[in-house]
């Protein structure tokens, strides 16, 4: 023992000894790779937040730009050349400095002509995605006079805002979006003030006034920020000149000014030079930031001018945060170390390679093992298919139809029909508890006991109290049997029914299915003294029993909701098919109601008509 037991430890420790210095090499190999990538990643945010910053920004110039053009469209004369004559160039149309007026010109330069209620009322049809309110304040009164929409909301909340900002309006001479307002609520909004004539009440002179569009910006954050917000890497904010939060993801950063509240650094000083000086870049942050308590992780910074609003100077800043950046480039760490553990793997491999062998012996012993339990599980179905009746030998008097569905590859359940010497047919269905070899054993017993026992004693409960008695002086470790007999009299429609702790039959009546008042008593191979009564009925000629297994009405959907008798019988009263097609057709509404759940138990139906 200790000859050999000193080369081992001598292996052992130099094969240890490489283990180590490998894994150490790899992670300083990998450490540098991290820092570089890092770097490399950082700088690649930059660039993406930028591009996000800039599609923002030209977004909300859109969106504003758009209503501001609608307005002078409105009031504009067809004869102006700016409308009548295309642009001369392609950078005319795309030029973001022309603003909705164009390059260089002002109001005073474009023809108008007055504006009238029914122009409103269709400028109102076109702006109502966009604004929330249009109303034209009079210049010489400052009162609201028109409004939409014209609902009593419509004309309070058009005079509230006319009356509020009535200074701000008198001082409107060219087209101009308001500073950011914030009602009772706290929420956001901006006025878009467009000066233009419209008909005096009295004479031939137009009178001076004010089309007025109110911009929740609500529908701004929602259409161009709150996508970029839901991402969950990407925190978009819209600032005005002053550094006013006009936009952002935590309604409590909403109206605070930034620059007065963020506390300076390296990173918010540059962040606010590029804002104040009109400039657009990207800057990283590697301190957090505490706003309105709000704490802002690290991040990389985009912002973006947006010069072009009348009368505003807005920013849009596009932030990621660090955290997701190291998260991406410490993959890259991760990986490095998993090539470490991955050589440390294959070293142990060698040192541990005799195991290999055992555990291929291991599995040559549970090879052997599954295949012998596949055969006794196609040894089991082969007996239960044996015992289950040929559907094409139908009883006199009786059209009979059957579905066996096993959960597993073999069936609980069993089911038999057969004529008695004095004419009359018994219908059997049962389910055994258990699997394998000794449930199918279990199952062929019971059968044969049943279809000798009932052709010597004709009563199906004297038939249950025999099979019982015989189950219980049987050694079948603890399994037991539920069955339930029905007899069948096609010559004059009566039924007699036994049953041993299983669902009782279900019986056509006046175009509808019921189960009948049988008890089902106890059930078979556990109490050799139980009695099984026995229960007569008269059924309508013509009229269908309806036999099944519990794996039918316990079937379960996703939420763990059984089938019950109560769908089985509202499925199969408004089937009105023949047998096969009435079992077709409840088995397709149980596998409809498990959906993508398997069935759990044995499914098993018999179905017997009365011919007319």
């Amino acid at each position: 023992m200790m000859r050999f037991g000193k080369p081992l430890v001598r292996v052992v420790a130099i094969y240890g000894t490489l283990i180590v210095v490998a894994l150490a090499v790899i992670f300083y190999a990998a450490r540098s790779i991290y820092f570089a990538a890092r770097e490399q990643a950082i700088a690649q945010a930059q660039v993406r937040q930028e591009l996000i910053a800039h599609q923002t920004a030209r977004g909300v110039e859109s969106h504003y730009n758009s209503i501001v053009s609608d307005l002078l469209l409105l009031m504009r004369d067809d004869s102006d050349p700016a409308i009548t004559q295309p642009a001369r160039t392609l950078m005319d149309r795309l030029n973001p400095g022309r603003g909705p007026l164009g390059p260089g010109r002002r109001l005073s330069d474009i023809k108008t002509i007055p504006v009238t209620p029914a122009m409103l009322s269709i400028m109102w049809r076109q702006l109502s995605t966009r604004v929330e309110t249009l109303f034209v304040v009079e210049s010489s009164f400052g009162r609201s006079t028109v409004y939409f929409p014209e609902t009593p909301r419509g004309r309070e909340e058009s005079a509230r805002l006319a009356d509020k900002h009535a200074d701000w309006l008198k001082t409107i001479t060219e087209p101009v979006v308001s500073p950011f307002f914030q009602n009772d609520a706290g929420e956001g909004y901006h006025l878009i003030a467009v000066p233009g004539v419209g008909p005096a009440p009295r004479g031939n002179a137009n009178q001076p006034l004010t089309l007025v569009a109110v911009v929740p910006v609500a529908m701004v954050q929602k259409r161009l920020f709150d996508p970029l917000n839901d991402q969950g890497q990407t925190t978009a904010v819209l600032i005005d000149e002053k550094g006013v939060v006009m936009i952002a993801i935590d309604p409590r950063i909403t109206g605070v000014n930034v620059f007065d509240e963020v506390k300076t650094t390296d990173a918010t000083a540059t962040v606010k030079r590029m804002l104040s000086g009109g400039r657009s870049g990207s800057v990283v942050a590697d301190e957090p930031t505490l706003l309105r308590g709000v704490t802002l992780p690290p991040r990389v910074i985009a912002g973006e001018q947006i010069t072009t609003l009348p009368g505003r100077k807005w920013s849009v800043l596009v932030s990621q945060p660090l955290a997701e950046v190291d998260e991406l480039v410490g993959s890259v760490f991760r990986g490095a170390i998993g090539w470490a553990i991955f050589v440390a793997a294959v070293v142990t491999l060698v040192l541990v390679g005799t195991t290999l062998q055992l555990i291929q012996n291991q599995r040559r012993l549970e090879r052997a093992r599954h295949d012998l339990l596949r055969r006794e599980i196609e040894q089991a179905r082969q007996i239960q298919l044996a015992w289950l009746p040929d559907e094409k030998s139908q009883p006199p008097g009786l059209d009979i139809a059957a579905a066996n569905l096993p959960a597993n590859h073999i069936s609980g359940d069993f089911y038999n029909w057969f004529r008695l010497h004095d004419g009359r047919v018994a219908v059997v269905i049962g389910d055994v508890t258990g699997h394998g070899m000794s449930a199918a054993f279990l199952m062929a017993t019971t059968q044969l006991l049943v279809r000798t026992t009932l052709q010597r004693v004709d009563d199906p409960g004297a038939c249950l109290e025999e099979v019982n008695k015989q189950l219980c002086t049987q050694k079948f470790r603890g399994q037991f049997v539920t069955m339930v007999i029905v007899v069948i009299d096609p010559r004059n429609s009566t039924l007699e029914v036994a049953s041993a702790g299983h669902y009782p039959p279900l019986v056509e009546k006046n175009g509808r299915f019921e189960s009948i008042a049988v008890e089902p008593e106890l059930v078979l191979g556990v109490e050799p003294t139980a009695k099984y009564p026995t229960h007569g009925f008269v059924i309508t000629p013509g009229a269908t029993v309806v036999l099944f297994t519990d794996g039918v009405v316990e079937a379960q959907n996703g939420d763990g909701q059984e089938y019950q008798v109560a769908a089985m019988l509202k499925t199969i009263s408004i089937s009105r098919k023949q047998p096969r097609g009435l079992i077709d057709h409840l088995i397709a509404d149980v596998k409809q109601w498990c959906g993508a759940e398997d069935i759990r138990d044995d499914l098993t139906l018999v179905a017997a008509q009365l011919r007319n």
